[in-house]
C-alpha cells in the first residue's frame, strides 16, 4: 500500500478510539460481528492494529537514520577494507592461502597476446600517438627551436628612382 492510504488507515483507527471514548461509555454496546460489542471489547480489538501502523512508522525512521550512519561511515569503513588488504598483500602475499581466507582475490594475470593481437595493439598505439601528436623523450629531445630573421623592411625609392646610397 501507499503511504497515503497507511496514514489513512491509521487516521482512521485513531478516530475510531476516539469514536470509542465518546461514545460507547457507561455500558453501553453496539453490533458488530454478528452479535454486540462494548466500548472496552472494542478497544482491545483496535488497540493492538494502531500500535502495528504506529510501529511500521517508528521502524522505518529508525530504518532510515540507520542507512544515513551506514552511509556517512562509507569513507572510514573503504580506507579499514583497503588498509588490511595492502597489510595482507605484505605479510602474505596476494597469491596465498591466509589472503584468500580474509576474503580478498588474488590479482589477475593478464591474458596473453596472440601475435595477432600484439601486432593491432601496436599499430592502435601508434595511431593514437599519431593522433595526439604525443612524442617519446628522445622525440622531445631532438626538437629545436628555430628563432625566425625578421623580414627586412622593403626599401623605397628615392626621388629620381634612385635608391638612397648608405
Amino acid at each position: 500500500m501507499s503511504t497515503k492510504s497507511n496514514n489513512k488507515m491509521l487516521q482512521s483507527l485513531l478516530a475510531i478510539m476516539r469514536g470509542i471514548a465518546e461514545v460507547l461509555t457507561a455500558g453501553k454496546t453496539m453490533p458488530f460481528r454478528n452479535g454486540t460489542i462494548d466500548g472496552p471489547g472494542l478497544q482491545a480489538l483496535v488497540a493492538p492494529l494502531i500500535a502495528l501502523v504506529q510501529a511500521v512508522g517508528d521502524k522505518k525512521t529508525a530504518y532510515t537514520a540507520a542507512i544515513e550512519s551506514r552511509d556517512a561511515a562509507r569513507s572510514t569503513i573503504d580506507a579499514l577494507i583497503a588498509d588490511i588488504k595492502k597489510g595482507c598483500s605484505l605479510g602474505f602475499g596476494d597469491s596465498s592461502v591466509e589472503f584468500e581466507q580474509f576474503g580478498f582475490a588474488p590479482k589477475k594475470k593478464p591474458a596473453t597476446l596472440t601475435p595477432e593481437q600484439k601486432q593491432q595493439k601496436l599499430e592502435r598505439m601508434r595511431a593514437t600517438r599519431a593522433a595526439r601528436g604525443t612524442m617519446g623523450s628522445r622525440q622531445r629531445k631532438a626538437v629545436r627551436g628555430v628563432i625566425p630573421t625578421p623580414p627586412s623592411p622593403p626599401s623605397t625609392p628615392g626621388q629620381g628612382g634612385v635608391a638612397p646610397a648608405k
